[in-house]
């Protein structure tokens, strides 16, 4: 008789535990995606200016977290928080190098179907101003691009940021991407 009960309540407690597990994915299951809203770009043309202002900033980014399933049910395991950002670099002119990467831890937590809204958000920093290709466009270093020979230089600059849902789905903007000139 007391095997009977205690395999009868293994079996509760195995149908107690699916329950939930098949409720948390219903609710969430990584539902939500992370896009972009407005974006307001500065005019970022002087390499000395951005090294002078600490680095090259966008004035407000917009992020947006929006259930993927716009008419099933939401809840705040699928609140996004974000965890970092990433800024890549390529040539779009004649160069072949490139300023380094920029990763950077970037807390915050955007509601499900909800946004966030950055003021201020360095896209580079002194290790991307103070190193080659941009450094060579600095007064002191002469001004000109010294593989391409021009006053400036054009880059691609693609940002994509991560973060997680509450419940521990990660989830990842599609890149923003602008096209950039930098001079002396």
């Amino acid at each position: 008789m007391r095997k009977i009960i205690n395999v009868a309540l293994a079996g509760i407690l195995m149908l107690g535990m699916l329950a939930c597990e098949q409720r948390t994915d219903r609710t969430d299951g990584g539902g939500v995606l992370l896009t972009f809203g407005q974006i307001d770009w500065s005019a970022v043309t002087s390499v000395g200016t951005a090294v002078a202002s600490g680095g090259a900033s966008i004035d407000t980014v917009t992020l947006v977290s929006v259930a993927k399933d716009p008419t099933g049910v939401t809840s705040s395991l699928m609140d996004v928080e974000l965890q970092s950002f990433e800024v890549s670099f390529r040539r779009a002119d004649t160069g072949t190098r490139l300023p380094p990467v920029l990763v950077r831890t970037f807390p915050g937590v955007i509601p499900v179907n909800g946004s966030l809204t950055i003021s201020g958000m360095f896209f580079m920093l002194d290790g991307q101003l103070e190193n080659p290709p941009l450094s060579d466009l600095l007064a002191i270093n002469g001004g000109i691009d010294t593989e391409t020979g021009a006053d400036s230089i054009l880059l691609d600059v693609s940002i994509v940021f991560f973060g997680r849902t509450l419940s521990g789905d990660e989830v990842l903007s599609a890149p923003l991407r602008k096209t950039v000139q930098f001079g002396r």
